[in-house]
């Protein structure tokens, strides 16, 4: 049985945690607390994904589990938009920042298709 919301999580997730670790570098010039919040919430966001029952979105449908996943991906997306206005609009590091913002709405989005079932 096809998955299409967990698949859709299982893809867009680890994105996320590897766009996150391209701000590694850039510690020393933004907030050392921000870097590590998006690094360390990526990184459970994918556990998380990774630790529902494959094949299935019926773990999905549990309120619970959609409202921890979507708590921790809103305070992904909020900590970019903050990294975003420390940055100058030039800076190598945005396009990967803006990129984890499209990415933390499309999650959210997933989400909620879930709950419309």
């Amino acid at each position: 049985m096809s998955a299409p919301a967990l698949t859709s999580l299982q893809q867009i997730c680890p994105q996320i945690r590897q766009l996150g670790e391209h701000l590694v570098p850039y510690t020393s010039l933004l907030d050392p607390e921000t870097v590590a919040f998006v690094r360390n919430a990526s990184t459970e966001i994918v556990k998380c994904i990774g630790e529902l029952p494959p094949q299935s979105d019926a773990a999905l449908e549990n309120q619970e589990i959609r409202h921890d996943l979507r708590n921790k991906i809103a305070g992904v997306r909020g900590s970019c938009e903050l990294i975003l206005m420390d940055l100058p609009p030039s800076h190598t590091v945005v396009p990967a920042v803006k990129q984890m913002i499209i990415f933390s709405d499309q999650v959210v989005a997933v989400l909620n298709s879930v709950r419309g079932r």
